[in-house]
């Protein structure tokens, strides 16, 4: 069979089409790949243009945060409005308990330290990592500090052997704390905290927690406190008072009181976690909580149910004495 020339001219051009537009599409791809790709950040502490793939801020912009994947190795900058300290701190417990924190300031001579630390407690300080027996794991840093914005950049590996080092995670979600301060101090208290969290391959921030107001910590406090105060008393009328005409009246409101203080400190409790890392029931205090305040809760219903009862409350007396006395113990 001949094909002729016309149709043999019509396949051409398709074919010469064809191949047109598939190097197009290919140039046009591989441009893409090539905006995609670059070398690793400069650690030189200033943040350049396009410099790292992903960005995200946090506190309303008061902190910001970039990050680069460069195989095993990941580079961080982290920058605010600061002449003092700033710090991220990844995977955090409960609180500041079990985070992995970088520290890191500019001193006035244009020195740039920093510190790969360990918070072993909810609040307080949190040691360098050597001081606990690991080892300091920051590969590279160096910092800048430019008309009062303090740029800290550092490396390190995505997955270490250190104990006292969380690994960061491509596939879960990476949870932070963040904060600063106003000096160059290690142990100054911050002057502006958060957390939040982001996906490191994506740079989709999926939350942001803002901190708590620092008074709710002593209104906890003071709740629980008085609660077990009034219990105690509460227990010491009923023991000891038996022969007044006012004890039970009085054991009853006290009772009710410590119970109702028991529940405003422990919803308080639940509001500051809610506000941070709101991962509850992670340390045995949490859980030592839930325990007393449930045998508090318990502990009047049996005695109102004593008195509702008359005579045949009496076989709940037992148990309304074991439930208050372990109350008062937890």
């Amino acid at each position: 069979m001949r094909i002729s020339t016309k149709s043999h001219r019509k396949f051409s051009i398709l074919l010469g089409s064809l191949f047109c537009f598939a190097t197009i599409i290919g140039l046009t791809f591989n441009n893409q790949v090539s905006a995609q790709i670059s070398d690793p950040p400069t650690v030189d502490g200033i943040i350049g243009e396009q410099e790292y793939n992903f960005s995200a801020n946090f506190g309303g912009g008061i902190f910001n945060l970039y990050w680069y994947v460069d195989n095993d190795d990941i580079y961080f900058a982290m920058s605010t409005n600061t002449e003092g300290w700033l710090a991220i701190g990844f995977e955090p417990e409960f609180r500041m308990q079990g985070a992995d924190i970088i520290l890191g300031w500019v001193s006035d001579t244009n020195i740039t330290k920093i510190f790969d630390t360990y918070a072993n407690l909810p609040v307080g300080s949190h040691p360098v990592d050597t001081d606990l027996g690991g080892t300091d794991d920051i590969l590279s840093s160096a910092g800048t500090e430019i008309g009062g914005v303090t740029t800290i950049e550092f490396t390190r590996k995505l997955n270490s052997s250190d104990i006292f080092d969380k690994n960061i995670s491509t596939e879960a979600p990476v949870n932070i704390i963040w904060a600063f301060g106003s000096a160059d101090i290690f142990t100054q208290q911050h002057s502006n905290r958060g957390s939040g969290v982001f996906q490191i391959l994506t740079g989709e921030k999926e939350s942001e927690k803002g901190p708590f107001p620092n008074y709710l910590i002593p209104i906890h406090a003071s709740l629980m406190f008085f609660g077990g105060i009034l219990m105690i008393t509460g227990m010491l009328i009923a023991r000891f008072k038996k022969d007044q005409t006012w004890w039970f009246k009085t054991h009853r409101l006290i009772g009710l009181l410590s119970g109702l203080f028991l529940i405003i400190g422990l919803s308080i409790a639940i509001i500051m976690v809610m506000s941070t890392t709101n991962i509850h029931f992670r340390v045995p205090h949490t859980w030592i909580a839930l325990v007393s305040l449930s045998f508090a809760l318990i502990t009047p219903i049996l005695g109102l149910s004593m008195v509702k009862l008359g005579k045949r409350g009496n076989k709940l007396r037992k148990i309304h004495r074991f439930f208050g006395r372990t109350t008062i113990i937890l």
